[in-house]
């Protein structure tokens, strides 16, 4: 089956953010400096933790693009826990958590439509 539109973008925005994440977690452990040192009260392990946060986004862009199971699981786990992050957001801040609440659901339906599935899962989709 080919690999859909929406899932090739996912895949290169996990892919870019895991990239993101890795370049601040080597400027926060002071591997790679861009501008003043941020030292002392926990920098560089928040650094390390952000490095593994990257390495992790990077293998998920990879597991999209090639069409594994466990990284679409992994795209619907995030698009729920977003989908409560705006919603309390929303109820518990004065900030409008609205445009966050709209993506992670957009993200959520598209991640669970059968055409979607079917792309990972190899089976095909009845069109009846």
């Amino acid at each position: 089956m080919s690999r859909p539109l929406g899932v090739m973008v996912l895949g290169i925005l996990a892919t870019m953010a895991g990239i993101l994440y890795l370049f601040a977690g080597l400027r926060m452990m002071n591997i790679v400096v861009f501008g003043p040192l941020e030292i002392g009260d926990g920098v560089w392990l928040a650094g390390l933790l952000t490095f593994i946060v990257g390495v992790i986004w990077v293998g998920v862009g990879g597991a999209l693009w090639a069409l594994q199971p466990w990284g679409l699981m992994f795209a619907q786990i995030m698009a729920v826990f977003s989908l409560m992050s705006a919603v309390f957001t929303i109820l518990f801040t004065y900030n409008s958590g609205l445009g966050s609440a709209i993506l992670a659901a957009v993200l959520l339906w598209y991640t669970t439509r059968e055409q979607t599935v079917a792309a990972f899962t190899g089976t095909g989709v009845r069109t009846s």
